[in-house]
């Protein structure tokens, strides 16, 4: 079965039998997950390697997140150590409230959510009137699971 999904058309493969695909997806499965833990191995080695001498160089620049490039036996590397940034969401609310309104539309991004299976187990029915018209629903991408019957 090695590669031979890549030498076959589609209208081909959706000619397969039910068999025969599910043994090409589980075979497909089996070696996207095994390329994954190789992969997620490499990226651990390349971070111990790397993550000591990109610290050092950023440091050396005056900062602790930031990409920085650097040479390594034949290789130009660019290594990046992203900034992430958390806030406290309770404080964050209050400090808002205490803004003026031009202040606060300057500086202030808001994004609201609404939990979906709350909304449609528990948002009470006059309201929900109200807000259908804020909510657009789409589908996703198909997920299947094939089993054998036995």
């Amino acid at each position: 079965m090695e590669n031979r999904i890549n030498h076959i058309s589609i209208d081909a493969i959706s000619s397969l039998s039910m068999k025969e695909l599910d043994a090409i997806k589980n075979e497909v499965e089996s070696r996207f997950n095994a390329a994954k833990e190789q992969k997620e191995i490499i990226e651990e080695v390349l971070n111990i390697r790397f993550y000591k001498k990109t610290q050092e160089l950023l440091n050396k620049q005056g900062t602790d997140t930031g990409t920085i490039h650097f040479e390594e036996e034949d290789f130009l590397v660019s290594a990046m150590i992203p900034k992430k940034v958390i806030w406290d969401q309770e404080k964050l609310s209050i400090l808002i409230d205490q803004l003026p309104n031009e202040e606060r539309n300057r500086y202030i991004e808001t994004t609201y959510k609404v939990n979906e299976q709350r909304y449609l187990a528990n948002f009470p029915l006059s309201l929900r009137g109200i807000f259908d018209e804020a909510r657009e629903v789409s589908t996703g991408k198909l997920k299947l699971t094939l089993k054998l019957k036995v």
